[in-house]
């Protein structure tokens, strides 16, 4: 869904919704939202990137501020529990997008992620954008409810 008002989706319109994706983004803030209740995944300071190309391809990476060092300083022998933290604090994806002109979304297609219940999807995101800022949003968050992200542009 696109920002409230007709003159900010006539505005958005009228420069062309992938034009102002095409870019890199900084995530801002993250969460899901699921019977009424808020989750922070990543906590209240996640970090992340997302970057989508004007010739249809992406790749977004999140991660908890707070993700625990590998005592062994080998990713192979971490223990059950560094791994357990690395994996829930971090999530990462790529694959294919398009945009919907005339509803505003972003359809994804996943080719590969940390969560492989994704691959092979296409996800259909809500996007709204405003100056330097855009939210996503998107139904099927792999902690359950509909998982939404801030993301500034990266200039």
């Amino acid at each position: 869904m696109l920002s409230g008002t007709p003159d900010a989706w006539a505005q958005q319109t009228a420069t062309g919704l992938k034009q102002q994706i095409v870019g890199t983004w900084s995530l801002a803030e993250q969460w899901a939202e699921q019977d009424g209740e808020k989750r922070q995944r990543f906590g209240p300071n996640p970090k992340g990137i997302a970057i989508f190309e004007g010739n249809g391809r992406f790749a977004q990476i999140v991660l908890r501020p707070d993700l625990p060092k590998i005592a062994s300083n080998n990713a192979m022998t971490g223990t059950a529990d560094e791994n357990k933290a690395v994996v829930q604090g971090s999530a990462a994806f790529y694959g294919s997008w398009s945009v919907n002109e005339n509803d505003g979304s972003v359809i994804t297609h996943i080719d590969g992620s940390t969560y492989p219940n994704w691959d092979g999807q296409d996800q259909k995101r809500t996007v709204s954008i405003s100056g330097d800022e855009m939210k996503l949003c998107v139904p099927g968050a792999q902690i359950g409810g509909t998982a939404c992200a801030i993301w500034k542009h990266v200039k």
